[in-house]
């Protein structure tokens, strides 16, 4: 995702092709619960990769870094409030849909089925810093637990839009020694109340890697 001066592709959502209309318009609101600028969009079901984490999700959402600038210099508190409403709904709704693997012919003995992120719903957000964030939901959470992750992942962007580099997500950058062209994923740890930024390496080991038992 890059930076545009067009508002349109400031914040937006891609559904697959061969959704309904009506799933769709029922996941993205209604007019007045939908941010301004708000970009629908409509996409193939090929495959992009064989990782699954890099893989398209059936719905994508997107916000920028011009729309976390824009509505930080305006009234935040109502852009804020307006924007994690939306996306909590649009989660929240995405989580009853039942799951489908949207992978390439030749890839699909590559998927397993250990893998606890879900395949239905990401949101892509731009840091401050102009990197860009995956964002993941365990499909072992409830919806309420989703919901309450949004709330925490908007905060915790803000914060990183209004630190002087030094808030949570910029020293998880700093501690793993991230690169900025890496590609960037943010996953809840086991607990289900901590946000982790990941590259493709501790995605790897995270998700394909030895669990505790039990």
């Amino acid at each position: 995702m890059n930076d545009s001066p067009k508002v349109a592709l400031e914040i937006g959502c891609a559904f697959p092709d061969y959704f309904p209309d009506v799933i769709v318009e029922d996941m993205l609101g209604s007019p007045k619960e939908r941010p301004v600028g708000l970009l629908v969009e409509r996409v193939p079901t090929e495959a992009h990769a064989s990782i699954e984490w890099v893989l398209m999700t059936g719905v994508v959402a997107w916000v920028s870094k011009s729309y976390f600038e824009s509505f930080l210099q305006e009234a935040g508190k109502d852009h804020y409030q307006l924007l994690s409403n939306w996306l909590k709904g649009l989660v929240g709704k995405s989580r009853i849909l039942k799951s489908r693997t949207i992978t390439a012919s030749q890839s699909t003995e590559k998927i397993q089925s250990g893998y606890r992120q879900s395949k239905v719903i990401s949101v892509m957000m731009q840091l401050k810093n102009g990197q860009t964030v995956k964002v993941l939901f365990d499909d072992q959470l409830s919806q309420q637990e989703w919901e309450e992750a949004v709330e925490q992942m908007i905060s915790l962007v803000v914060a990183n839009y209004q630190s002087a580099e030094n808030d949570a997500l910029a020293q998880q950058l700093a501690d793993g020694n991230q690169q900025k062209r890496q590609a960037l994923y943010a996953v809840l740890d086991d607990t289900g109340k901590n946000w982790l930024l990941l590259d493709d390496r501790g995605m790897m080991a995270r998700e394909y890697g030895p669990r505790p038992a039990g």
